[in-house]
């Protein structure tokens, strides 16, 4: 801490630097006409130094892979106009560039640049980034997945100034607007966003003027510094060491073969350095990507781990990359890079996470869905007479966590962007959405399971289209994490004529020919599951097996009263038993008594076809009243039985009515458990079982629990997971409590229930 400035003064510099930057990206989207900017946020502002281009404030509503790429190009821009490759700035000008190896990231991601002068010098500059839908290129939108070289992809500027001295340079304006289609919409795109860097820049000017350039410049200074010490403490959580992890990519769009990400961390004394040495060499199609979208998918996977800490070229000094020379990762003209910002950058974040998942389990999650689903489609439409440019982008499943599932359809990892409204695609397209929906069931199965994808369908409804898409994780779902399943891959089905076809590179192709009547249908990847680590698995009661009684004359589950070691011994011998009869069921430990439970509940159907189960061997009283209890158990809850300590986390269906015509009487039966609180049955199930030739309402149905019985089931529910006691308690609850005794047939003993 510096002595020139208080806390509460630096505090309220950072703020007031945060704001300018949130009403940057505000003003954008507000006057932006485009739907990928105006509706789904795929924009960026930010603050960067005069010096060096570094970071100093960027809008929280931006995507963060911009976080990287602009302080890149911020910096580039500097040294070219230092080298005299651009021109020299004068106030109110500002520069438009979109080349990619000059610090961006796609041909479609335009950036503008402004400095900001104080006393005849530059202070700072103000950037932003916005995706525009087309700037020309082989295919509608410019994810051409086929592509071979940049030009293919479309527009290509270098640093130029757009504007100068604050009017529209219309020469510069005229040639791009001769290059890109749909180009009477463009003219929105341009002014907005050089409005956001005016607005950004009334508001700067206010700040200073309040505390002074000085005391502003030494508050940047110091918010850097702390927001380097504040990620060192941080990475000092990671044990030193070293860390490996490798992520795919589908293939490159050309060649149909996947592209390996081999990386290698290593830790030591608050620093981090990435070493991508052994990845595949640069590849024909369109997945290269250039230096500065890899540095800037590093920085935002540390950001999603460490996000406490605030956005400054300050939080990635402890963060060394190695350049990956020779690699798809490092990119050079003219390789094609359409698919590096949403793609490649989304694969390098998912190897950190896998990389440093197992040393801080309790921080990293399991992949998510790591793909931004780019769908473009452009044609005609002959009821407007005009051409159009539509651009889709989707999120997915996040991964699970140490704390809870992963979040359904999020964002995509790279940023904030959501997918436009519905309503205003088919107001402004001629397309039709016949679903759009969560996708059902596609999470990785684990202790915390990974979240759903989406799953939408799209109809041309007039006209005629080409359809073109660069995706990823159609060949490999996101991988799961600490014994975690993986969720479930991309699919893209087309159907033309009534006729459904996948492309042949699963999850990448362009100028698909549609008519109208054709439909896309695009399921989007579902995040990965993680398993509970092993030195966190919690003792086994009451969360890992179910506090089970079956009521009935002839069959009591005594050891169901006993104390839950000795159920979970059971468990274990059974278990041992079933690995020496087939090692290949083998478990990992978070599941052998779920397991070993699985088996009692799914392997006696016969018995409860035929009644009494025949015991292959003699066993012990309690074994054996188990055994048959389980008998009793099947002919109620036919269905498998899935406690949630099982990957799957299904919950059996509801009782159905059955009819025993045995002469014995026959009480009411149900199969109960605490599994963290959730019991495996709702409470006050109703079912109506058949007792002596009568039918009888369950007496823990809701209307005929009595008080006493509601108040037990309530103070249950409030303590359920609170030990054995809390366990016990909600067991009874849901039993009739007028017989205090019963006898067990098989072992001749009476017990107290």
């Amino acid at each position: 801490m510096t002595q020139g400035i208080d806390p509460i003064t630096l505090s309220v510099i950072q703020s007031g630097l945060q704001q300018v930057c949130d009403e940057m990206d505000l003003s954008f989207s507000r006057a932006a006409f485009s739907p990928v900017i105006a509706e789904a946020n795929d924009r960026s502002d930010g603050i960067y130094s005069a010096v060096d281009g570094a970071l100093i404030a960027q809008g929280s509503s931006g995507l963060p892979v911009f976080v990287g790429t602009m302080q890149y190009s911020t910096r580039v821009l500097i040294e070219m106009i230092a080298a005299g490759k651009a021109a020299a700035p004068k106030p109110g000008d500002i520069y438009i560039v979109n080349d990619p190896y000059l610090g961006g990231t796609h041909l479609m991601d335009v950036r503008f640049a402004m400095p900001v002068y104080r006393n005849g010098e530059i202070f700072c500059w103000l950037s932003n980034t916005g995706h525009w839908p087309d700037t020309g290129g082989a295919v509608p939108g410019g994810f051409s997945a086929s592509a071979t070289s940049v030009e293919q992809e479309g527009l290509r500027l270098p640093p130029v100034r757009l504007f100068k001295q604050g009017e529209l340079d219309t020469e510069i304006y005229s040639i791009i607007c001769s290059n890109i289609r749909v180009a009477d919409q463009r003219i929105g795109d341009v002014k907005a966003q050089a409005a956001a860097l005016l607005v950004g820049e009334k508001r700067l000017v206010r700040l200073l003027d309040r505390y002074g350039d000085a005391t502003v410049t030494e508050a940047i200074a110091e918010l850097r510094r702390r927001a380097a010490d504040q990620m060192r403490a941080n990475i000092r959580l990671i044990p030193d060491g070293t860390y490996h992890s490798t992520a795919y990519v589908d293939s490159d769009g050309v060649v149909n073969e996947p592209l390996e990400i081999r990386l290698t961390v290593t830790a030591h004394q608050g620093e981090l350095t990435f070493d991508f040495t052994g990845s595949s060499k640069p590849c024909i199609g369109p997945m290269n990507s250039v230096l500065a979208t890899t540095l800037s998918s590093v920085y935002l996977a540390m950001r999603h781990i460490f996000p406490d800490v605030p956005i400054s070229a300050g939080a990635f000094e402890p963060l060394t990359v190695i350049r990956p020379e020779g690699t798809f990762l490092d990119a050079h003209y003219p390789r094609p890079v359409s698919g590096c910002a949403a793609e490649v950058s989304q694969r390098i974040a998912e190897a950190v996470f896998s990389a440093l998942v197992e040393a801080l389990p309790d921080r990293v999650t399991a992949s998510p869905a790591g793909s931004s689903g780019n769908f473009a489609l452009g044609g005609h439409d002959p009821e407007r007479g005009q051409g159009y440019v539509m651009y889709q982008i989707s999120g997915g499943g996040y991964g699970g966590n140490a704390d809870h599932d992963g979040l359904a359809n999020g964002c995509s990892t790279i940023g904030i962007s959501k997918a436009p409204p519905v309503e205003i695609m088919e107001q402004q397209y001629p397309v039709l959405y016949h679903r759009y929906a969560l996708r059902e069931g596609s999470g990785g199965a684990g202790r915390h399971r990974g979240g759903f994808g989406l799953d939408y369908e799209i109809e041309l409804r007039r006209g005629q289209a080409t359809a073109s898409f660069v995706m990823d994780h159609g060949r490999f779902g996101p991988p799961g994490a600490l014994g975690g399943k993986d969720g479930a891959p991309n699919q893209v089905t087309l159907y033309r004529d009534g006729v459904a076809m996948t492309p042949e590179h699963l999850s990448k192709a362009q100028d698909i020919p549609l008519k109208a009547g054709d439909r896309v249908r695009v399921q989007t990847p579902a995040a990965a599951a993680t398993a509970i680590p092993l030195n966190a698995i919690p003792k086994p009661w009451p969360s890992m097996f179910a506090w089970a009684a079956i009521a009935s004359n002839r069959h009591w589950f005594c050891s169901a009263w006993r104390s839950t070691r000795q159920v979970l011994s059971i468990s274990r011998r059974r278990k041992r038993r079933d690995l020496q009869r087939r090692p290949e069921s083998r478990r990992t430990p978070s599941s052998v008594n779920v397991h070993a439970f699985n088996s009692y509940t799914n392997n006696l159907s016969t018995g409860a076809r035929h009644g009494r189960p025949r015991l292959r061997t003699r066993l012990p009283h309690s074994r054996q009243c188990l055994r048959r209890a389980r008998g009793e158990c099947e002919a109620l809850h036919r269905p498998s039985i899935f406690l949630p300590d099982h990957p799957s986390r299904r919950f059996p269906l509801p009782l159905r009515r059955i009819r025993d015509d045995r002469p014995a009487q026959r009480r009411k039966a149900c199969l109960s458990g605490l599994f963290g609180g959730e019991p495996l049955l709702g409470r006050g199930s109703g079912v109506l079982l058949h007792q002596g030739g009568k039918r009888s309402a369950d007496r823990t149905s809701p209307e005929n629990r009595s008080r006493r019985h509601r108040a037990d089931a309530q103070e249950a529910d409030g303590h359920a997971g609170a030990g054995r006691a809390a366990a016990r308690k909600a067991t009874l609850s849901l039993f009739d409590r007028h017989r205090r005794r019963a006898i067990c047939k098989p072992c001749a003993r009476s017990r107290d229930l």
